[in-house]
């Protein structure tokens, strides 16, 4: 503990002793750039926070996967404040599913890098299409309101040749609303 101690109380010396760059970074994520280039704050992928997939074993038929994800977090990359939103994610599986517990730590990921709401939908998106190969996949983040704008990005795969649909969304209960992505198709 002293020596993580010391290693803070030496970075903050040093954005002390230096001049804040000019540009629209925050302090905060001056500070935090230097916490994870002195190793005292690790990147998600440092913690082992990488998806993973599981065989389908159902590849013969079309099926649609649902997730909902209602504590995601993340900095934004102005202010240095914490984002807070619900990502929903569908998929039809291709060759494989993505295991359910690397997702959540690969989403827990996220708390601690500074990101643009487009950005976390799309890299969410890729990562799985990357791991995947699903015959089609949906990310849809719903942001709470920021200085008073509501934002919800959406972005879609689907594989040029699957000419099925994937199955509505269903409700389910949450704690902040009825489980429906905005404007749930």
């Amino acid at each position: 503990v002293a020596t993580e101690t010391a290693t803070v109380l030496r970075v903050l010396v040093e954005l002390l002793r230096d001049p804040l760059p000019v540009g629209d970074l925050h302090a905060g994520i001056v500070l935090q750039k230097a916490l994870l280039d002195t190793g005292y704050l690790r990147r998600s992928a440092d913690y082992g926070a990488r998806l993973e997939a599981i065989d389908n074993r159902r590849p013969d038929r079309d099926y649609t996967v649902h997730c909902t994800i209602p504590e995601f977090t993340c900095l934004c990359p102005r202010s240095g404040f914490p984002d807070f939103a619900t990502l929903f994610i569908r998929y039809v599986p291709g060759p494989r599913c993505v295991e359910l517990r690397s997702l959540k730590l690969y989403v827990n990921g996220f708390r601690d890098r500074p990101v643009f709401h487009e950005d976390v939908v799309n890299v969410v998106l890729d990562d799985l299409v990357a791991l995947l190969e699903p015959r089609y996949c949906e990310v849809v983040g719903d942001f709470n309101v920021r200085g008073n704008i509501h934002t919800v990005v959406r972005a879609v795969h689907r594989d040029p040749g699957w000419t099925g649909e994937p199955l509505p969304w269903w409700g389910m209960k949450v704690a902040q609303g009825d489980g429906f992505p905005p404007d749930g198709r």
